[in-house]
Parts: structure tokens; C-alpha cells; sequence
């Protein structure tokens, strides 16, 4: 993510977050391995990213089944479907998505 000017507070803080209580319940019920935040001391550039955001799944097969789940739990924190379509809309005021990759962690023997 790249926070919009006099923001990269803020999206500092939303990150931290979700880190600490809206990933919280997908970890609980298997779907996340683990939920990490990364703040970009080096910069390439403006157009660099600010804050990096990475979701852990155990395996493949879990990204197929995140979707559907992590619905149901993120309406349950929000408290409606509403409230946490207002609360994106609220996201993208602070912050860009820069980019979103897939990746493997390849651990060496």
C-alpha cells in the first residue's frame, strides 16, 4: 500500500490492526497461518509503497476456501454487511493498492 499524503499514519495503523484483531479470527478457525505488516524504511521513490500487508495460508487449498469464510467473519467484526462496506470505502481515502502478488515461502534444507 501507498498512503495518500499526511496518511501513512493511519494506514500504519489500520495495518496493525487487522494484525492484531481482524485476521484474528480467521487464524483461530485455520484459515491464516499468519498475518504480517511491513513499514518501507527504504524507498524507491514517490511512487514507492508505504506499508506492505501479507495474509499466510497454510495451502493452496485454503486461498479456494478464504472467500466464502472470511465473509462471514468480516460482516460478524463489522457488525453488518454495511458497516464493513463503509469501512473500505473509509480504507481507500487513506490508502493505494499498489500491488498484490502471490508468492511461496521457499524454506532451504
Amino acid at each position: 500500500m501507498r498512503a495518500l499524503p499526511a496518511d501513512v499514519v493511519d494506514v500504519f495503523g489500520y495495518a496493525m490492526y487487522l494484525a492484531q484483531t481482524g485476521k484474528r479470527e480467521a487464524k483461530k478457525q485455520g484459515l491464516l497461518s499468519d498475518y504480517k505488516v511491513w513499514n518501507n524504511v527504504t524507498t524507491d521513490g514517490p511512487d514507492d509503497w508505504d506499508v506492505a500487508v501479507a495474509t499466510v495460508y497454510p495451502n493452496f487449498a485454503a486461498i479456494d476456501q478464504i472467500d466464502a469464510k472470511a465473509a462471514t467473519i468480516s460482516t460478524k467484526h463489522y457488525g453488518s454487511r454495511e458497516a464493513m462496506i463503509e469501512a473500505a470505502k473509509k480504507r481507500n481515502e487513506i490508502r493505494e493498492v499498489v500491488a498484490s502478488k502471490l508468492a511461496r515461502e521457499v524454506m532451504p534444507k
